[in-house]
């Protein structure tokens, strides 16, 4: 892995899915992009367009590019659509946005959530970078991830999050993935 793009839902699901990984990966020269498709905030407000909600979203962006700083990573974009309402978008529209990331950030790897989440937004991502990673669509994307989120994964009673792959991570990659 030399380039891995790293596309997520909210704010913070980065550093809760993978920030381990980039913490051990980052040490060893590999180049990250964080794609933010949703701002994970506007959803716990009666009016997600209010300046309390606005504000909040401001605040979460910064405390990403924080976090992110710490972790060394410099290529970050965020979409800000609404939290909670991705199936108030269209699928293509999600996955334009994911395709643009990957034609102009060519990475070899992408990682994002699992298909197994009660979370909807996690869900519309994992499709809409299914759909913009098929075979054909962008052929130097050698790696496909996924990553689990606990408190997000685990409650999706049909289904449940079982990985093929794991990465051993060293105590000072999960103390930088807390520190974040």
């Amino acid at each position: 892995m030399k380039k891995i793009l790293i596309i997520v839902a909210h704010p913070d699901d980065d550093i809760l899915g993978c920030g381990g990984l980039i913490s051990k990966y980052q040490s060893k020269g590999v180049i990250f992009k964080i794609l933010f498709i949703g701002e994970g905030s506007t959803c716990r407000f009666k009016d997600p367009d209010s300046k309390k909600a606005k504000s909040e979203i401001e605040h979460r962006n910064l405390s990403a590019l924080k976090a992110l700083k710490f972790l060394k990573v410099k290529d970050i974009e965020f979409n800000n659509l609404a939290c909670g309402r991705f199936d108030q978008t269209t699928i293509i529209e999600i996955n334009k946005i994911i395709e643009k990331n990957i034609k102009d950030f060519v990475p070899d790897t992408v990682i994002t959530h699992s298909p197994v989440d009660a979370n909807n937004d996690h869900k519309i991502v994992f499709n809409a970078t299914i759909m913009a990673t098929r075979p054909g669509a962008n052929n130097h994307v050698k790696k496909l991830m996924s990553f689990e989120i606990l408190s997000s994964s685990e409650w999706a009673f049909t289904d449940t999050f079982k990985p093929n792959y794991f990465e051993e991570l060293a105590d000072c990659h999960i103390e930088s993935k807390c520190h974040a």
